[in-house]
């Protein structure tokens, strides 16, 4: 079994009609938006998300999570490989938000550093190995709210560096 091509496969996700089949949301049904609301509510909170902060929103996907983050905080710049879910996401795209194409193992220092917050929600598993998300983890310091299984009470960290 060799190494899966991830820019292609969500691509291929980006095709469907419905956005939440997209990404990968959907248990044969969209997620109602107060449910989407509700994640958006947890994160800010666990990110301490002000009116104030710049986020950084890593494989934001096609924006569907993004857009409801933009109304609690400034500005939201959400990146993403497949450049079929950033043309999604451009579709609907708020004043405060911009989608940029980008990959998570190549962000720049510079382009880290000037965000308040940093969010990678649902996706760390994507990472072909281990080494490449720890990697992206440590690249973003301690701003990053990894978010990997909603269902588990021990998936939301704060990634702190010498913890």
């Amino acid at each position: 079994m060799g190494v899966i091509n991830w820019k292609d496969f969500w691509d291929e996700k980006a095709r469907h009609a419905d956005p939440h089949q997209q990404v990968g949301r959907s248990l044969n049904e969209a997620a109602p938006e107060a449910r989407l609301d509700a994640i958006a509510d947890d994160i800010a909170r666990k990110l301490s998300l002000q009116e104030t902060d710049t986020l950084l929103d890593v494989c934001c996907g096609n924006g569907v999570l993004t857009r409801h983050l933009a109304s609690r905080c400034r500005h939201v710049t959400g990146v993403d490989l497949s450049p079929v879910q950033v043309g999604n996401a451009r579709s609907d795209q708020p004043a405060n938000v911009t989608f940029r194409e980008g990959n998570a193992m190549r962000l720049e220092a510079s382009v880290r550093e000037a965000f308040d917050k940093i969010l990678c929600y649902f996706s760390f598993q994507y990472f072909d190995t281990y080494q490449k998300g720890r990697r992206v983890v440590h690249a973003m310091n301690e701003r990053l709210l990894l978010v990997a299984l909603p269902a588990l009470p021990c998936a939301d960290a704060r990634y702190q560096p010498n913890g």
